[in-house]
């Protein structure tokens, strides 16, 4: 039995061209799906991630610019029973004051409202960054419990304004934002509050 040596196992050259050819052809068409496919997928997950923190912004304020607080006691209470007395802007953060039970005091001799103060509590809402990373919160802290709690993610900022002339309208802005392949996005949510 001979062999014939002039033909070894293995590919050819040409073989190997072809298959790196094919290989790289396949790439590139796995990159521009990605590029058809995936990053609409991805951003639109993003719009909705964001979306859905601005509801949940949205849900927390409605709550507490509702017009009262619910009761220590339990689900029943007063209507007039730490109802919402005013708000103001204090280093950035929104403070939200309500009644605590005993009555409005009188205005200290600078003239400064007296409803800022205690027995009287406050709701605040701050812009704050999340540990360890560049993303920003926004935090609720309530000054009767000393609970805080993250009403919302992706904060990129907070602007809270009352109308110059107007103490009884409050205009708060958030600005959420979100990267996506070296892009940055953003999406303005502005909540305008009247006393009630």
């Amino acid at each position: 039995m001979t062999r014939d040596r002039s033909r070894r196992p293995g590919f050819t050259l040409i073989e190997m061209a072809i298959a790196t050819a094919l290989t790289g052809l396949l790439g590139v068409l796995c990159l521009l799906s990605w590029k058809a496919f995936g990053v609409p997928a991805v951003d639109s997950y993003y719009r909705g991630r964001i979306a859905g923190e601005a509801i949940m912004a949205a849900a927390s304020l409605s709550s507490d610019l509702g017009g009262s607080l619910p009761p220590f006691g339990g689900p029943v209470g007063d209507r007039d029973e730490h109802r919402l007395l005013g708000w103001r802007l204090a280093s950035g953060d929104l403070e939200l004051w309500y009644d605590g039970g005993q009555g409005v005091a009188e205005p200290d001799p600078e003239g400064n409202p007296s409803i800022f103060e205690s027995p009287n509590h406050a709701i605040v809402y701050s812009f704050q960054n999340a540990p360890g990373t560049t993303r920003g919160m926004l935090v609720r802290t309530d000054s009767r419990t000393g609970a805080s709690s993250v009403v919302a993610t992706d904060l990129a900022s907070m602007d809270a304004e009352i109308p110059l002339g107007s103490e009884e309208r409050l205009i708060l802005t958030l600005e959420f934002r979100y990267r996506i392949l070296r892009k940055s996005y953003s999406r303005f949510y502005t909540f305008e509050a009247i006393k009630p």
